[in-house]
């Protein structure tokens, strides 16, 4: 059976794959057979071989002095802010770079950047350091920026910056380190740089040019095709950028490297590459979407990302990548705005775990359990007596629905308008709940409320000077890793590799399962058994005072039983109307731990404390 890297790969290539290697470190690299070839990107990059070696991954750089070391899978915008004397597009890998012949800045001084780098790489088993003459790459190693370099641009419509370019590049030689033309949602600009000793060389272009920050392309505004590759200037035309939707040119006198996206198929007359994104709904291959994919990590494959889930789409393999927990952090850093979520949601297959607790004493501000929290209730309990002491009633109910049909917004949403019929806002003790019941607000005017939020003013300087973890749902669309809890609750598919380093966290569920604290911990609210023992000795005391006045009116039970109902009732309320909510409430959930004259009074003592919980449900 073809696991579904093989099937990932072979999707992307459109060939067959018999075997895919992931490539971590250099041992790896060395067991390679002979007939194996890199990938370093998922975009980029031709396969012959049915044997794919993917780098993607062999990611780090080591900072050496005056240069520095880069594995071959590393992004550019991870180098540079190490300095680099050389750059090329910041979503491209320097392994990718220098194997398919990219250039960037620094061409027009540098020339060819595979000619200003060291690379050591492997060829036919044997492995060589210095200029790049083929082989699987394993670091690249870049001389650093030794020398302040000034940057300046010219701004204007496209006509006018291209013939500014070209009337520039009319000249034999110039001394500038780059010279690019880029085309963005920032609009479009010439940018030129040097060093700044060559001030008076450089002055006599550049009197229309303003100062301006380094500039570092990235693609952005991705259409339906992707271009890259060299040309000649001459073949740059107006009509080439106008139809672009994005487009990167750095020149070296007649030579042009490009990147062009656009919505239409472009003819450029050159050697390059040409990428269509139809075949996987839309999706450009960016791999974005993959470092901050909590279920790309807890199954520790690229494959379970929604980078994988498109690839696969392809072939029809896609359900089997699906089962996530729709955090959404793909889709804030989705350069194309793919609705990834709802198509997620379609194909997955999540777990169907109800609540093991069912609790209902609403009140207008209650907390809400789920088959996501009901582990959760001494945290509940907690935030019940932290807001009761401070005069604060909150109310606890259970919502019935399983998790995947909490996760995917199909609550049952008529048993979930009676459970809410007297709550005007349920306060939930995970993010996660947040963001899943939001589909409530179609019951009723309904405020959901994370716990933390009201917690906050109390709780944020008690976390000053600690790491603190936020989860995927309360991060502002950032990743800061994961517990994956929450993930092993939706689709029972286990734990990855641990990368949270904190000592306290806004998810109760990771807290659990990182052993460290949680914001309601951070509230030192304890929950003592004596508090339920105090209460049940006044109820037995009381009862046991009544004994004579119930074996008199035992007799009457039967012409009139609500009398001695009567009776018992107004001798519990006696007791119970002196506590608190939370002294009620916590010892009803303890009754089951203590023990009774017999069950019938245990049963009595539990509906009567049922009632009076239930009282004042609408206040």
């Amino acid at each position: 059976m073809e696991s579904l890297e093989s099937l990932f790969y072979s999707s992307i290539i459109s060939k067959n794959i018999d075997k895919y290697i992931k490539i971590t470190k250099e041992e790896d690299i060395k067991n390679l057979p002979n007939n194996a070839e890199a990938k370093y990107e998922l975009l980029r990059g031709n396969v012959t071989s049915n044997i794919v070696a993917d780098l993607s991954e062999l990611k780090g750089v080591e900072d050496l002095g005056d240069s520095i070391k880069v594995l071959a899978g590393t992004k550019w915008k991870d180098v540079i802010g190490y300095s680099p004397e050389l750059w090329s597009i910041m979503d491209f890998s320097v392994g990718g770079t220098i194997s398919l012949g990219d250039e960037g800045f620094g061409y027009n001084e540098f020339g060819e950047l595979a000619n200003r780098v060291t690379v050591e790489a492997y060829l036919n088993g044997e492995k060589y350091t210095g200029k790049y003459r083929g082989g699987i790459i394993y670091a690249v190693y870049i001389k650093k920026e030794n020398k302040p370099l000034i940057f300046k641009q010219y701004t204007g419509s496209e006509d006018i910056v291209l013939s500014k370019a070209k009337s520039l590049l009319s000249e034999n030689i110039l001394p500038f380190r780059d010279i690019s033309l880029i085309k963005d949602n920032e609009g479009t600009r010439l940018i030129v740089s040097y060093t700044q000793v060559r001030e008076i060389l450089v002055k006599r272009y550049i009197d229309s040019f303003s100062a301006t920050s380094p500039f570092y392309p990235e693609l952005s505004s991705i259409g339906k095709y992707i271009y890259m590759g060299k040309t000649n200037l001459q073949n740059i035309s107006f009509d080439l950028l106008k139809n672009s939707k994005y487009a990167y040119f750095t020149f070296r006198g007649n030579s042009v490297y490009y990147v062009i996206s656009s919505d239409v198929k472009l003819n450029i007359p050159s050697t390059g590459q040409e990428y269509a994104f139809d075949k996987f709904n839309g999706c450009i291959l960016c791999g974005k979407c993959v470092n901050v994919c909590p279920h790309s990590y807890q199954r520790g494959s690229i494959v379970f990302s929604p980078l994988g889930f498109f690839v696969l789409s392809a072939i029809g393999k896609e359900a089997q990548v699906s089962n996530c927990h729709l955090c959404g952090i793909c889709e804030e850093v989705c350069p194309v705005d793919l609705n990834i979520v709802d198509l997620l949601k379609q194909k997955s297959a999540l777990n169907s775990k109800v609540p093991n607790v069912q609790l209902t004493f609403p009140s207008k501000k209650s907390i809400i359990l789920t088959a996501i929290s009901d582990n959760l209730l001494e945290d509940a309990l907690k935030l019940i007596k932290y807001f009761s002491l401070r005069g604060v009633k909150l109310g606890i109910i259970t919502l019935p629905d399983p998790i995947d049909k909490i996760v995917k917004g199909q609550i049952n949403l008529e048993n979930a308008r009676k459970l809410l019929e007297n709550v005007d806002e349920i306060i939930t003790l995970t993010p996660e709940e947040t963001s899943y019941l939001i589909v409530l607000k179609s019951v009723k005017i309904l405020d959901i409320t994370f716990a933390y939020s009201m917690l906050e003013n109390i709780v944020k300087p008690l976390m000053e000077g600690k790491k603190v973890h936020f989860p995927c749902f309360y991060s502002e669309k950032k990743f800061y890793g994961c517990s994956y809890e929450m993930l092993n609750l939706a689709n029972n598919e286990g734990y990855g590799e641990n990368k949270v380093n904190a000592e306290i966290t806004l998810c109760p569920l990771a807290a659990k399962k990182l052993g460290i604290k949680s914001y309601i911990d951070l509230l030192n609210i304890n929950l003592d058994m004596s508090d339920a023992n105090k209460l049940h000795s006044e109820i037995s005391e009381t009862l046991s005072t009544l004994d004579r006045v119930f074996e008199d009116a035992e007799w009457y039970k039967e012409i009139e039983p609500k009398l001695y109902e009567k009776i018992f009732s107004e001798a519990i309320d006696k007791v119970l109307l002196s506590k608190n909510y939370f002294e009620i409430f916590y010892y009803y959930l303890n009754m089951d731990k203590l023990e009774f004259k017999n069950e019938s009074i245990k049963s009595l003592v539990k509906n009567e404390i049922e009632k009076l919980l239930r009282s004042s449900d609408k206040d």
